[in-house]
């Protein structure tokens, strides 16, 4: 798309073309390498996933800090595609840990899915039957006292794993709740249907929700010329 904008836009500053050119060029690669690369690092839950993304938001969080210093290259697409690029992976992650179905300190929790869900659950029920049984044998082979003993530890244990899921589950929630506003911050500007100001009250009651976001954001969305959406 941005080749075609070059090809397109006549403009008889050769130095605004050339700044033009040099802003298309670094987003448009941090986008492709972007979209090449997110299924890789999306499907599991590393350090190195982790890493990836840091990297990806600090590119295009450069992108948008030469844009917003390059006059000559602000046009009303461009400042929608950066913008909506700039929230783009934290919408991704947040979705990820929104949809998260166990802690990521469960036994197969950081795996592709569907595997996500079946070792985890699978890890559970293999516990379970080996509590049993282990309960049986002491109770059998030792004393109804030991028996008993193994009975409270495992209770204890079944305790803190309902515990952990039952805390898991409202956090989960929580980050459902904060990610679909920024899902829908982000929609509205990659529709480019949008009120700069609008977005930027937006964006502001997001931040009230302690989400962190690029504050590079709002240089950028000022540049657009407000649009009733």
């Amino acid at each position: 798309m941005g080749d075609y904008v070059l090809r397109n836009w006549n403009h008889p500053n050769a130095g605004r073309r050339s700044d033009l050119r040099d802003i298309l060029t670094s987003y448009v690669s941090a986008r492709e390498k972007y979209n090449d690369e997110v299924k890789e690092h999306f499907a599991i839950r590393t350090s190195d996933a982790a890493t990836w993304f840091n990297d990806r938001i600090n590119q295009f969080q450069s992108v948008a800090a030469n844009y917003v210093k390059t006059p000559n290259a602000h046009t009303g697409w461009l400042t929608g595609e950066i913008a909506a690029w700039l929230l783009r992976p934290y919408s991704d992650q947040m979705g990820k840990d929104a949809t998260m179905p166990f802690p990521p300190n469960r036994i197969g929790a950081k795996r592709k899915a569907p595997w996500n869900v079946i070792v985890p659950k699978c890890v559970s029920a293999v516990l379970f039957a080996l509590a049993g049984a282990l309960i049986a044998a002491c109770y059998s082979f030792f004393s109804p006292t030991a028996g008993y003993a193994v009975l409270a530890l495992c209770g204890i244990l079944f305790a803190r794993r309902y515990v952990q899921m039952r805390d898991f589950k409202k956090e989960r929630a929580k980050v459902l709740r904060l990610w679909r506003k920024v899902y829908h911050l982000h929609d509205e500007v990659e529709r480019g249907t949008y009120n700069s100001r609008e977005i930027i009250r937006l964006f502001r009651r997001i931040e009230d929700d302690d989400v962190l976001l690029p504050s590079i954001f709002l240089s950028v969305i000022a540049l657009a010329e407000p649009k009733v959406g």
